[in-house]
């Protein structure tokens, strides 16, 4: 009969512990994983675009760990990653010109793809010889109202039924490490983003109020 006290009372946890320990992790991942919370949350997607152009027109500068939260916060989508180049195929129409533009006269290379209902963007790495005058010489192809411009970023609006905001942004290599897990930075994908910047277009559709 003693021995059998002794048992229970050596258990780190009883089953109701247990039960709460799961609760408490279930609805932390909830929380924190933006996919699921952006799926469970509608006010929060709905604002996190706002939130983020607010923070754009006060600040003149992107926070690359931010960008990406808001995409997935905003409309949660599927990646293609190819370092050495994505095909054409994966360039939505509303970008098309502009990445055109990237490829054929700056040689950049297309390596990632966003893909959302709400939320498209495609991701480069440029020559760092060319940041200084890219964004000019996309201004023309890329919107209509431009909301907000300097050397490093463009936030314009298409002047079409749906409104979409186009967003341009260059900024360092070492800035894309912090929100980009798809490199091996120190190994054998350094010699792919050395000497680059990294050049990001995206298309942002609003959402109606039947979506």
């Amino acid at each position: 009969m003693s021995n059998t006290t002794t048992s229970k009372l050596q258990l780190p946890f009883n089953q109701r512990n247990v039960t709460l320990l799961l609760t408490i992790t279930i609805i932390l991942s909830i929380w924190l994983h933006p996919s699921v919370s952006a799926i469970l949350f509608e006010s929060r997607y709905a604002k996190s675009w706002e939130q983020f152009q607010q923070q754009l027109l006060t600040t003149g500068t992107i926070d690359s760990q931010q960008f990406w939260q808001t995409r997935e916060f905003y409309s949660a989508g599927v990646i293609s990653f190819q370092p050495g180049g994505l095909s054409p195929e994966f360039f939505p129409p509303q970008l098309q010109n502009v990445a055109s533009l990237l490829i054929q006269q700056y040689h950049a290379t297309p390596f990632l793809y966003y893909n959302a209902p709400h939320f498209k963007s495609l991701e480069f790495l440029l020559d760092k010889e060319y940041e200084k005058t890219v964004i000019d010489m996309i201004l023309p192809l890329y919107g209509e109202t431009v909301h907000f411009k300097n050397e490093r970023v463009i936030l314009s609006e298409q002047n079409n039924q749906q409104k979409e905001s186009l967003l341009i942004f260059i900024l360092p290599a070492r800035e894309m490490q912090k929100a980009n897990g798809f490199f091996d930075y120190r190994e054998k994908d350094n010699a792919i983003v050395a000497n680059k910047v990294w050049v990001v277009l995206s298309v942002i559709t609003p959402y109606l109020p039947n979506d």
